[in-house]
This record gives structure tokens, C-alpha cells and sequence, in this order.
């Protein structure tokens, strides 16, 4: 069980360094973090997806086909993720989104 829970720290924390580096660009190209508490529960869902994701394919390396396919699933959901925060991020850079009354 520690040896599963030392995998799961270990994916979860390889899944959200790229996260992590999005949240900084926001930061540094806004000026402003929105939504912290927004912000830190996707970072934990981030997590939880990568360390289940990651224990899952160590779990099945051995059948190729298995692995392969939690593979693909796995960056299908991340990129979504990943895709989905950067568009945030571009809505937030348009000059245009907010009027002036």
C-alpha cells in the first residue's frame, strides 16, 4: 500500500507541474490570479486524475492493449484539461470583454 501511495504522489505530482506552469503565465500576463479557491480545487482534481490515471497504466503495463488505451485516454483528458485552461486564459487577454460604462 505505501509502495501505491508513494506511485500516486509521484504521477499526481508529474500531472500538475504543467498546470502548475499555466496558473504562472495567468499570473504573470494578467497580473491577477482570479478564483484562488477555483483554482487550488482544479489543481487537486488535476492531481487526482494524474496519480489515477498513473497508477492505473503502471497497474496494466504488463497487457499492452490495456495499457495503451488507459494511455490514450489519459492525454485525451489532460490535453482537454490543458486546452480548456489556456482558452480561459485567452478569454481573460481580450481587450474587448469588458465595456466601459
Amino acid at each position: 500500500m505505501k509502495e501505491y501511495l508513494k506511485k500516486f504522489m509521484k504521477f499526481s505530482f508529474i500531472g500538475v507541474i504543467p498546470y502548475l506552469l499555466i496558473i504562472i503565465l495567468e499570473s504573470i500576463l494578467i497580473k491577477r490570479i482570479r478564483f484562488m479557491d477555483m483554482l487550488l480545487t482544479q489543481l487537486l482534481v488535476v492531481g487526482i486524475i494524474s496519480g489515477a490515471f498513473g497508477l492505473l497504466t503502471h497497474h496494466f503495463k504488463k497487457n499492452k492493449i490495456i495499457y495503451n488505451t488507459l494511455l490514450l485516454i489519459f492525454i485525451a483528458v489532460y490535453l482537454a484539461i490543458v486546452v480548456y485552461l489556456i482558452w480561459l486564459l485567452l478569454l481573460d487577454l481580450n481587450p474587448f470583454q469588458y465595456k466601459d460604462i
